[in-house]
């Protein structure tokens, strides 16, 4: 019994680590991710090529064709003024690559409406461009669009970099990894050790984190939780062109259980 239950401990105690620093890994290259994405994207016919379609009209600055395309029920007296605004974010040159970075359909009074984003890599900026496509008379047309312009592509602004970080960067990855680690051991312990009294209790004391201090990894900024909890004590979060967040709290729990495993563990 007692080499079943460590067998046990150790079993889920190296899932606890494997499921977070798996993440952690993860950000290092999100390549694959990206391509995949892009793949997906891809498929999503008429409304992809329509976009791009539409990205190029407006590179030609012919300001009555582009009205033409959008749906007349968003089209204002401001329309030319905001045309005139993007042309000075748009470049007419050609670009050097089309990637789409993100997209979402969404069911609205009955209608289709899909949410295109693209990235455009030109020779002195990157633009991001979300076309939105909605059918109306039978036809698919641009409901709205945005248009914004960076010095980077999506992907170097949001890669994981452990580089050229600043010290607090560095400590607080390293206390949630740590933490992350002495959740981990207590865990085991706590499955593990005989004659642990409301084992199954600790466990789930051991995995619950109080309070919650969340760390932007890409902006270095941090927010500070008091009343909340996190599942396990230490998590990573990540998803894909976006930042890394680490989310740790206090594991009191694990604290508590080791300052009564004497009492605990007593026959």
């Amino acid at each position: 019994m007692g080499l079943f239950r460590k067998i046990i401990g150790a079993v889920l105690s190296l899932m606890l680590l494997v499921s977070q620093l798996y993440v952690l890994g993860g950000a290092l290259d999100q390549r694959e991710r990206a391509e995949r994405l892009s793949r997906d994207i891809a498929r999503l016919e008429p409304e992809v090529g329509q976009s791009k379609d539409f990205i190029a009209l407006m590179q030609t600055r012919d300001t009555p064709a582009i009205r033409g395309q959008v749906n007349a029920d968003y089209i204002d007296a401001n329309f030319d003024l905001i045309m005139e605004r993007v042309y000075l974010y748009l470049p007419q040159e050609a670009p050097r690559n089309i990637q789409p970075v993100g997209y979402m359909v969404r069911e609205m009074s009955g209608k289709r409406f899909v949410f295109v984003a693209l990235e455009y890599e030109f020779s002195d900026r990157w633009i991001i461009a979300t076309i939105t496509v909605e059918p109306t008379s039978g036809k698919q047309a641009v409901a709205g669009f945005n248009i914004n312009t960076y010095t980077s592509s999506l992907f170097e602004r949001t890669q994981f970099r452990l580089d050229g970080q600043s010290v607090e960067h560095y400590a607080l990855l390293g206390l949630a990894v740590i933490n992350l680690i002495f959740c981990a051991v207590t865990l085991f312990i706590c499955i593990a050790a005989p004659r642990v009294r409301w084992r199954f209790v600790w466990i789930a004391v051991i995995l619950l984190g109080v309070g919650l201090m969340s760390f932007n990894w890409l902006e270095g900024r941090m927010a500070l939780n008091l009343l909340s909890a996190n599942l396990p004590p230490s998590r990573f979060s990540l998803a894909l062109y976006q930042p890394l967040i680490i989310l740790l709290s206090i594991p009191l729990g694990a604290i508590l259980f080791w300052m009564n495993f004497r009492k605990l563990t007593r026959a």
